[in-house]
């Protein structure tokens, strides 16, 4: 972020009068393993981290300072040990607008298979695979909200990188990735600036979102080394795109209907379409107990086919999400990615439940299962994992 920027923040922060703090702590651990023998030869790798959240604004409530921050030393992964901002902006609010400046996460997105118009800040799949880890994106917001809609206007005046695993980590691509040698589309590389706009509404039953994003892409395209072969190795490129997105849903009691849908065009790949659809049925109060079953069918498309850089180009996902409604808030998510054409399926579990006050356990587990050699999953054949991690909330 530039040094201008963030003394601006700290500035406006220090000065404000501000009176109203809110603190948060968590240390977290957890330990990952990997029951089959791989190339990468290691069957367990340790995690720790602090994260601290830090919260003030002013009496009046028109200004806010916003801190999220995390320290994390992972045993196997040097990418994996990092310090890092989810949040570190300061914001005014007014009653019918607002503005916001610094280091933020801005979330897009309905459906529970892939987030397709989630697209301001940048993945950290090193952290997991499952994309769904962000990195704080530095950024100007500005939002209005009126009776008829919201219209959110964002200037991203700094591009950051994605973070893929080190060569000597598991769950990585399986040949080196040269990220210190990534290339770009601008001259500006990743100092160009890129904008989005995006308008929301509900009406009655549907909450809907329309938006464009014009700039860097998130997502790079990972081009063959020749100078190295051989050996095969990648550098990312980061392309220009424009991508019109919507993404919608329909709430009808225990039915929820979604969809996320995106147009992308840039110089190196001809206009395509993407999308995710589907529904989420909740059966309340199974076998007359507390808790709530919820069923979930969702289709993943991509109109680029064999040539798309997602293994879920024409996949099917099917679920199922149980929430304990008990003391413990315990939860549950099963569910199964299954390739239409050759069957590769990717098996996930998450679940979540609290110890006691300030402690909880999450459980993750992924499976690799039929994975063929002309899918993008084959790398991850071996890389079957469960993950266990404890939380403490001061």
């Amino acid at each position: 972020m530039k040094t201008t920027l963030l003394t601006a923040i700290l500035a406006a922060a220090t000065t404000a009068q501000l009176a109203v703090a809110e603190v948060h702590v968590e240390l977290g651990a957890d330990i990952q393993y990997f029951p089959q023998p791989a190339a990468i030869d290691y069957s367990t790798n340790n995690n720790t981290y602090l994260r601290l959240e830090y919260e003030r604004e002013s009496s009046d409530g028109s200004v806010k300072f916003m801190l999220d921050s995390k320290a994390q030393y992972n045993q196997r992964d040097d990418r994996r040990s990092r310090f890092d901002f989810a949040e570190l902006a300061v914001g005014y609010f007014a009653d019918q607008a607002d503005i916001t400046a610094g280091v933020l996460t801005e979330f897009w997105g309905v459906t529970e298979a892939r987030h397709l118009v989630d697209i301001i800040n940048q993945t950290n799949v090193a952290e997991n695979i499952d994309e769904e880890e962000k990195l704080g994106q530095p950024m100007v917001k500005t939002r209005l909200h009126q009776e008829w809609g919201t219209v959110q206007l964002y200037w991203l005046p700094v591009f950051r990188e994605r973070i893929y695993p080190g060569d000597d980590a598991r769950l990585g691509p399986g040949d080196s990735i040269q990220y210190q040698n990534a290339i770009y589309e601008s001259s500006r590389e990743e100092n160009h600036q890129d904008f989005a706009l995006r308008y929301s509404h509900t009406l009655g039953e549907w909450d809907f979102g329309v938006a464009h994003f014009s700039g860097t892409s998130r997502e790079p395209l990972l081009m063959v080394d020749v100078t190295k072969l051989p050996s095969i190795s990648f550098i990312p490129y980061y392309e220009l795109i424009e991508q019109t997105s919507i993404d919608m849903q329909m709430t009808s009691e225990s039915l929820l209907l979604k969809l996320e849908a995106i147009s992308r065009s840039s110089n190196a790949q001809d206009r395509y379409a993407a999308a995710v659809t589907g529904f989420e049925y909740t059966q309340v109060g199974i076998f007359n107990s507390a808790m709530d079953l919820g069923y979930i069918a969702e289709y993943l498309y991509d109109e680029r086919d064999e040539q798309a850089s997602t293994p879920f180009a024409d996949d099917v996902f099917a679920g199922v999400r149980l929430v304990a409604n008990d003391i413990a808030q315990t939860t549950l998510l099963l569910g199964a990615y299954v390739d239409r054409t050759n069957h590769s399926t990717a098996w996930r579990l998450e679940m979540d439940t609290r110890l006691r006050d300030g402690v909880t356990l999450t459980i993750e587990g992924q499976i690799f299962s039929n994975s063929q050699p002309n899918d993008l999953l084959y790398g991850f054949r071996d890389d079957d994992y469960w993950r266990v991690g404890v939380q403490y909330f001061f």
